[in-house]
């Protein structure tokens, strides 16, 4: 329900976009055709229209804010080709989805196993699974095609930056992984930073990501990963957690 409600705001968001240039209105920043936040059940969701022809190679890499939840996003030239090639060229969306709360709070449940006197059964070796707590909103961050469809990113060689709001000095980037239904920091890197209150992270795929910090229960560390929306909420995907 939550991946449908977001993917039906970035349709919306789309039609707003295309009456934005339509009006002829200016765009925000270079490389920019027009962005719009659009209110849905799965919170706030964010859609920037991004063209490469409109941005030069030299130019300040191009900085997205996503509304209410107080992240921003920075997509370089770089980056912008290599999505622009695997969606075939033209214009490309970049959609920015707060998760509600009450994903939020699933995402936050093995914060709440680590500090109960019963974190639940051991795990091979008699080892218990660690523990990872949520210390940011939860952010769906998705490059898409012109109409919206989303376009699967691995491996980039340009990375993107992302700029989160923490609750805790001592979290790091991570992301939700889909395959193993727990957070996960492959591909993602934190960026050290002196400003109070803010994370700085490096990631070379998308999907789901926070902050968290990690909670030891006996030999094992968790760490963060992503997914679609829809996947994290199934509840063959919450039991694993």
């Amino acid at each position: 329900a939550v991946e449908a409600a977001e993917n039906n705001a970035v349709t919306e968001a789309i039609a707003a976009i295309a009456l934005q240039g339509s009006n002829a209105s200016a765009p925000s920043a270079p490389g920019i055709l027009g962005e719009v936040t659009i209110s849905s059940p799965a919170g706030p969701v964010k859609v920037a229209a991004l063209s490469l022809e409109a941005m030069r190679n030299d130019s300040a890499p191009v900085k997205v804010s996503a509304g209410e939840t107080g992240a921003e996003l920075e997509v370089s030239a770089g980056l912008l080709g290599e999505v622009a090639a695997a969606a075939g060229g033209g214009v490309v969306l970049l959609s920015v989805a707060g998760l509600p709360k009450d994903a939020a709070s699933r995402l936050a449940t093995d914060d709440i196993r680590a500090k109960s006197p019963d974190p639940g059964p051991p795990g091979p070796g008699g080892a218990r699974r660690l523990a990872s707590a949520l210390r940011s909103q939860p952010l769906s961050i998705n490059f898409r095609a012109a109409d919206g469809t989303k376009i699967n990113v691995n491996n980039l060689t340009s990375p993107m930056r992302m700029t989160l709001t923490i609750e805790d000095p001592k979290a790091t980037c991570a992301f939700w992984d889909e395959a193993t239904a727990q957070w996960s920091s492959k591909g993602v890197q934190t960026i050290p930073s002196e400003i109070p209150g803010i994370l700085e992270c490096e990631t070379i795929h998308l999907s789901i990501f926070g902050g968290v910090i990690d909670v030891a229960l006996r030999n094992f560390v968790l760490a963060l990963e992503c997914s679609t929306v829809g996947d994290l909420l199934t509840g063959k995907a919450i039991a694993k957690m």
